[in-house]
């Protein structure tokens, strides 16, 4: 009786307590009519809920997303493949797809009569709010009969995600960035002393750029000669990234706050112009270093996949960030920092970055100025003044700060607040 009552929509059960309640009434009373016209209502949703069971949709969903990984205010399509898989016909459907909130409202869909076999194609965009991996599905099909007095719901379980990557500014050139310093994946050069035929030179593989054939060793040996390509070496560089609740005010229980944000976004941009300008990137956070460690450069494409993810954490301090950016610049190197307000100790220790051959840059994200202080716009906090007297270029940031600026104030050699 509860597998029939659940599938009973408000009006479908009213019909049926109104029939049994006329089906009483003419019992009692003698009016044989009455008892009739109870049965036929009390007749009605019963028929209907057993039209609605005989129906398995026995169906399978397919999603395709495309792209997969979007940035932020970007859309993303997806092609979702309904197949009836069923014997039989399978009736009118009202399907809804499951969207996280972060990607916009769910959609719904009316799908017409399929038979054994046939396939349906509908496609829809969401568009990525908020950074993260945010889900698609279930798909959840509904069978309704023409009076609406029963309704079957039925989910299918099949799920996709869309991962959306952190805003990236683009960042203006004016920064200058050491050259030559903490390379990484160098290949000495191979220098003529005596002519052309001193040049380093190999086998041709297949797919070689045939203008790099080297002819005198290819008419020498009889053998198609490739000139060695000489892969330029890359500067080293590290962004570390404060993701502490504490240094970015996340409330209690709460994944995010602007501040947080205004971070993530930052370190994507940096990492993202850091690329274009030929350096390899370590992406110090606390989900990326391991025992004070972190142990090989990260792709871009990496990079911003773990700035995706990337949620408050309860590191009191970043005493692990600082050894493992300590380690990978022993041989020089280009630090940026995009922080939130240290105590003494810990600003201490990350001003300690600092040597000959390591250019050190911060960004300190104002706390008090996130938080909605008064504070006049020349003070700067005590991390951002700490760092600046020993020698980094910093830039301290409030709310109304964008990136592309704050980043622009970093040519300077001397600490400046932007707003």
């Amino acid at each position: 009786m509860a597998r029939f009552s659940s599938v009973l929509t408000l009006r479908g059960r009213s019909l049926l307590t109104a029939g049994l309640t006329l089906v009483a009434c003419g019992t009692v009373l003698g009016f044989h009519d009455l008892t009739r016209i109870g049965i036929l209502v009390i007749v009605l949703p019963i028929v209907a809920a057993l039209r609605a069971r005989r129906h398995s949709l026995n169906l399978v969903v397919t999603r395709e997303v495309t792209p997969h990984r979007v940035e932020m205010g970007h859309p993303s399509e997806i092609h979702l493949t309904i197949e009836n898989r069923d014997r039989r016909t399978a009736p009118l459907l009202l399907a809804e797809e499951g969207i996280a909130a972060a990607l916009g409202a769910p959609a719904r869909f009316v799908l017409p009569r399929m038979g054994p076999g046939e396939k349906r194609e509908l496609r829809y965009r969401v568009t990525g709010r908020r950074r993260g991996r945010h889900e698609l599905g279930p798909l959840t099909v509904q069978v309704k009969d023409p009076f609406d007095l029963v309704e079957r719901r039925v989910e299918q379980p099949t799920r996709a995600d869309v991962v959306v990557l952190p805003q990236v500014h683009p960042l203006p050139p004016g920064t200058h960035l050491a050259s030559g310093a903490g390379g990484e994946g160098a290949v000495p050069q191979h220098v003529a002393l005596h002519g052309e035929d001193d040049i380093a030179i190999r086998e041709y593989r297949y797919g070689d750029d045939l203008r790099r054939i080297h002819w005198p060793s290819t008419a020498r040996t009889g053998e198609v000669m490739m000139r060695q390509e000489e892969r330029p070496a890359q500067r080293r560089s590290v962004v570390l990234l404060d993701t502490r609740a504490l240094a970015h005010g996340v409330a209690e229980g709460a994944q995010t706050s602007e501040s947080l944000e205004w971070a993530v976004s930052a370190a994507a941009s940096v990492i993202t112009h850091l690329e274009r300008q030929r350096f390899s990137v370590h992406l110090l956070t606390s989900t990326t270093v391991e025992d004070h460690a972190v142990h090989s450069g990260m792709g871009l494409d990496d990079a911003l996949d773990v700035l995706a993810m990337v949620t408050p954490s309860a590191d009191e301090n970043l005493d692990a960030l600082v050894l493992a950016a300590d380690a990978l610049t022993l041989g020089g190197g280009v630090v940026i920092a995009v922080t939130g307000e240290l105590d003494p100790v810990g600003a201490q220790a990350l001003a300690g970055l600092r040597r000959p051959g390591v250019q050190t840059m911060a960004l300190v994200l104002d706390g008090p100025a996130w938080a909605g202080s008064n504070r006049r716009v020349a003070e700067l906090g005590e991390t951002a003044r700490l760092l600046g007297a020993r020698g980094w270029s910093v830039a301290s940031v409030g709310p109304t700060t964008e990136v592309p600026q704050a980043w622009a104030a970093l040519s300077g050699r001397r600490s400046v607040m932007v707003r």
